[in-house]
Parts: C-alpha cells; sequence; structure tokens
C-alpha cells in the first residue's frame, strides 16, 4: 500500500495514476466504472480501465512469488503463508465442505444483469456470470479481515434478507452494478448464501465463517494473530494477519 495524503492507495488505484497520465476524466478506478455505467466512457478510458486489472493482478503475483522466498525462511506454519499470500493477492482461501462452491442461478444472473443497467459486460473483474460469486466471496472476505479485532467477534451481515449499509455498498462497488437498481440482486444473492450455507455447506477461512443466526447472515470472526519473527539481530517483526 501507498499512502497520499495520509490515505491508503491499493495497488490498482497506483497503476491506474500510471496508465491513465491524464487521460482520463475520473479520478479513481471507481469513477471510470461510473462512466461505464452512465455510457459516457471513451474507447481510450476503456482500454486503460481493462489493462489497470491485468496489470495490476500481474503485480500482486509477482510480488506474491518474491515474498514466497522470504517466507521460506520464516518457519512459519502452512496457514499462516497462505494467509501472508492471499492478502498480498487480494485473494483469500474460502474453503468450502464440499467441492462445489455457490452456483448463480439464472434468477440471480437475470438480477445482476437488470442491476448492471448499461454497464458493459465486456470490461471488468465481475463482467460475467461465471466471476459473479468470486467476486461477492472477495468483498464478504475483505469486509471481514477490517472488521476484524484482538477479539473474536460476531458482526451481522443480514438483517430480515438485507445487507447491512456497509457490505451492500462494497458489493455494489465491486460489481459496479447500479445503486439505486440493486435492491433486488441484493435480496436474491442474501437468499441463495443463505440457501447455500442452509444445505450443510461453509464458507471459512483463517479469518473466520460466514453462518446463518436466526435467518440472518453473520460473521463470527476469528481474533487478529500476531506472527513474530527473530531474525538474527533480535529485532521482532510483527505481522497482523
Amino acid at each position: 500500500m501507498e499512502q497520499e495524503n495520509g490515505v491508503q492507495r491499493g495497488v490498482e488505484e497506483i497503476v491506474f495514476s500510471m496508465l491513465s497520465d491524464g487521460r482520463c476524466r475520473g479520478k479513481t478506478v471507481i469513477d471510470l466504472a461510473k462512466q461505464y455505467r452512465s455510457g459516457s466512457i471513451s474507447v481510450e478510458e476503456a482500454r486503460i480501465f481493462d489493462a489497470v486489472y491485468k496489470a495490476s493482478l500481474e503485480i500482486r503475483r509477482s510480488l506474491a512469488d518474491k515474498i514466497q522466498g522470504a517466507l521460506d525462511i520464516m518457519d512459519l506454519k502452512d496457514e499462516q503463508e497462505d494467509a501472508i499470500l492471499a492478502a498480498v493477492l487480494d485473494d483469500d482461501l474460502v474453503r468450502l465442505s464440499h467441492a462445489d462452491a455457490l452456483v448463480p442461478s439464472h434468477r440471480l444472473c437475470t438480477a445482476y444483469d437488470s442491476a448492471l443497467g448499461t454497464l458493459s459486460r465486456l470490461v471488468g473483474r465481475a463482467a460475467r456470470w461465471d466471476g459473479l460469486w468470486d467476486d461477492v466471496g472477495s468483498v464478504l472476505i475483505s469486509e471481514a479481515r477490517f472488521l476484524r479485532g484482538d477479539d473474536p467477534i460476531e458482526v451481522t451481515i443480514t438483517e430480515k434478507g438485507k445487507f447491512g449499509d456497509h457490505v451492500g455498498k462494497r458489493i455494489v462497488d465491486r460489481l459496479m452494478t447500479d445503486p439505486n437498481g440493486s435492491e433486488e440482486f441484493l435480496a436474491v444473492l442474501a437468499e441463495e448464501i443463505s440457501a447455500f450455507l442452509s444445505s450443510g455447506k461453509t464458507i471459512e477461512g483463517s479469518w473466520g465463517a460466514v453462518e446463518l443466526h436466526e435467518g440472518n447472515l453473520v460473521y463470527r470472526l476469528t481474533a487478529k494473530e500476531k506472527v513474530s519473527y527473530e531474525p538474527s539481530t533480535k529485532k521482532t517483526m510483527e505481522i497482523d494477519l
């Protein structure tokens, strides 16, 4: 992460600032995504937007490869190494109790298309039906990481079938749907995640799990773990997982 005026900037935003070179009207990647939805995007801006995601992915993968070498000498547990690499890749291990993952129904995909509105489905990470669950899962996991503290906690995700404002907004932003036209999509999504968990499958990782409690989706979050590494200089480095 890079900081600008005290605000952290992710890999995608840094790459965007380098690739745009003043040729985009939007100041952030999300700004550019909104231009897709409104139909005001130019061909050049569309190419830049697509290039940002491709370049960012390559950077994350390259960095993960380099970090792997350092992790090999730190004698960490496998799950600790996996968690560090997952954070670099902006991903996480979503372990399912069965081999099959959540498969969006035709009803959910149709609601998703409706929520996309005029946004082109040719560009962007969540622009295909087969990538829908990956993007939703990524939002749930990143939010879980953000909410974790020094002690295990339970946090409500949905109430009476509706996502809380913060998680719902994160899903809308990530999938680039119309904020004013996503109510049905979010309702169907909450319903299908609940049905997935009710069938005996699980969504869990080192961060904790998403579970059903009295009909609502909730986080059961684990406490952050401090991993201490003591090199020969006797200085200790602590990493939040």
